[in-house]
């Protein structure tokens, strides 16, 4: 996708409809409208990305946790029970149980999240390209205000 401050640049430089942005703040307005439909074309286009990016982390984590649910129960009371039979009291055995299910599903969760972090790192262009069009916006106000008041 075209950098989207290059392109309010090149509008600027005589093929707009005014001598520049620089001319009046009123001119501005048209400026911002372009620059916020290509802002948001850019957002779609990314969030289109990210869902084709995120589909398959989303399916395994919904798999994983719906076979994780169903299994869960019977396999905590068999290790309980196998610590039982080892000569563990019950309490502890349980306890036991519980504590190691509580740390592999933080791991579990842990490794999720980070999947899913870098899916989500399909906006960094967006991000990008939002900062660089508030920059260029900014010069342009000052540039506009600057004009403007050694014309008056």
């Amino acid at each position: 996708m075209v950098n989207q401050t290059q392109k309010m640049r090149d509008l600027n430089n005589g093929h707009h409809g005014h001598e520049g942005l620089g001319r009046s703040i009123a001119h501005l307005k048209d400026d911002v409208v372009v620059l916020a439909e290509l802002q948001w074309r850019l957002f779609v286009c990314d969030c289109g990305s990210v869902m084709r990016r995120i589909r398959w982390p989303a399916l395994v984590i919904a798999v994983g946790a719906i076979l994780a649910g169903c299994a869960v129960p019977i396999a905590l009371l068999g290790v309980a029970y196998l610590l039982m039979r080892t000569g563990l009291e019950m309490e502890w055995a349980l306890l036991s149980v519980a504590g190691g299910t509580a740390l592999v599903g933080l791991i579990a969760a842990y490794v999720a999240v980070r999947a899913a972090s870098r899916a989500m790192q399909g906006f960094d262009r967006s991000k990008s390209e939002l900062r660089s069009n508030a920059e260029w916006l900014k010069q342009a106000v000052r540039a506009a205000t600057t004009k403007d008041a050694v014309h008056q």
